[in-house]
């Protein structure tokens, strides 16, 4: 591989695991699911200072290339029997290390090759240091990237701004036109908080407007939300149901993850159903090269330190935190086996239960609360024009 190497620890890493790990792993690897998914961290660095990320106590520390290897060679042994395995490169900025980028596609190409994979690979990115140059490159190697925008300058800067202050909004919008050259259908992750929520709808009507295409959207957790601001957020999710519903109906370039995850899911689709994908076919790769459930876990204090799986070089050795991550015993949550809306409800985000309540198992009330408001949304799309 190509790019910097800092902070390393693959010196002092065995070179083999021990016995009862190489055991672990075994039974592990035949019995639990095959983890084929990587969220994985080139840098802790970022050139923004947004006020609501969920990782908590960056530090400018970047991935070594003998971490980033490792991490290569644990997917490829890891993804047992699929055809695939599957980067997300997230952070800090990772295209703050666009070498290290480009060295880590292209060995983890060759690996999947060889071992008779194909490699994914998908970038969540604030967009501001996108250039005819990279966007060239992501499109010959067919890297899909997702960017970080939250709506109007107003909306967007008051939360997601240069780590010198300055505007992050006219960062990205000044080259936006330049993406939808080289990636024409344009995805963002866009977070409301209960300063912007009452702005949602015309926020996606402006994005959409500058060639947005596909929008997910979450309130911001670890904040406090009024009850007003709920009543907010219902309000304005109703009226961006009711924009979804126009636009496909006009077969628009247009998608509402959101909507067509959630509020569109069958009635009872979760019954008997705990959790998410964090742990199950999914993991997250620190730039120390330990393992995690996924990148909310590794940003959450507290849990990442009992939480943590195992390492690149090891394997998944905590195999009860794996098992925690897995669970979908009802004794587990009696808050959820009590609950109404239990058949249409995950148990809410791991990472973010923990954060609220301190244990994995013990919804967020953010979530709780949300939940009821998916399900009446829900109900206002059940005579969209396709039948979805």
């Amino acid at each position: 591989m190509t790019g910097r190497a800092t902070g390393s620890r693959a010196a002092s890493c065995p070179d083999a695991p021990a016995a009862g790990v190489r055991l672990g792993n075994t039974l592990a690897h035949r019995l639990l699911p095959p983890v084929v998914y990587a969220d994985i961290f080139l840098t802790e660095d970022c050139n923004h200072q947004c006020d609501y990320c969920f990782v908590k106590g960056k530090q400018p520390r970047t991935i070594s290339r003998e971490v980033a290897s490792a991490a290569i060679e644990f997917m490829i042994r890891s993804s047992a029997r699929q055809h695939y395995v599957r980067f997300l490169f997230f952070g800090g900025e990772p295209l703050l290390e666009w070498g290290l980028l480009q060295g880590f596609v292209e060995y983890a190409s060759s690996r999947a090759r060889q071992s008779g994979r194909r490699a994914e690979f998908s970038i969540t990115t604030n967009g501001s240091l996108l250039d005819e140059k990279r966007c060239t490159y992501l499109r010959e190697i067919g890297v899909k990237y997702l960017l970080s925008i939250d709506g109007d300058k107003g909306s967007h800067d008051r939360h997601r701004h240069m780590r010198s202050g300055q505007s992050s909004y006219d960062e990205v919008m000044e080259r936006l036109p330049m993406m939808k050259r080289y990636q024409p259908w344009q995805g963002t992750r866009m977070t409301l908080t209960p300063y912007t929520a009452a702005r949602a709808c015309q926020n996606v009507r402006h994005l959409y407007s500058r060639g947005i295409n596909q929008f997910i959207i979450g309130p911001a957790t670890g904040i406090a939300w009024p009850d007003d601001a709920l009543a907010t957020y219902e309000a304005q999710m109703v009226e961006i149901a009711e924009l979804y519903r126009e636009l496909k109906a006009k077969k628009a370039p247009f998608r509402m993850t959101l909507f067509e995850k959630d509020c569109e899911a069958d009635a009872g689709k979760y019954k008997g159903v705990w959790g998410c994908g964090a742990g199950r076919g999914r993991v997250c790769i620190s730039v120390t090269g330990d393992l995690y459930g996924c990148a909310k876990i590794l940003g959450v204090d507290g849990l990442k330190d009992t939480h943590k799986l195992g390492d690149v070089w090891n394997g998944i050795t905590n195999l009860k935190g794996r098992l925690d991550l897995l669970s979908v015993k009802p004794e587990d949550r009696p808050q959820c086996a009590s609950c109404q809306h239990s058949d249409d409800c995950a148990g809410g985000c791991p990472a973010t239960n923990y954060e609220a309540t301190g244990s994995l198992f013990q919804p967020a009330p953010l979530d709780c609360a949300l939940m009821p408001i998916v399900k009446r949304v829900r109900a206002t799309l059940k005579d969209e024009p396709d039948g979805k």
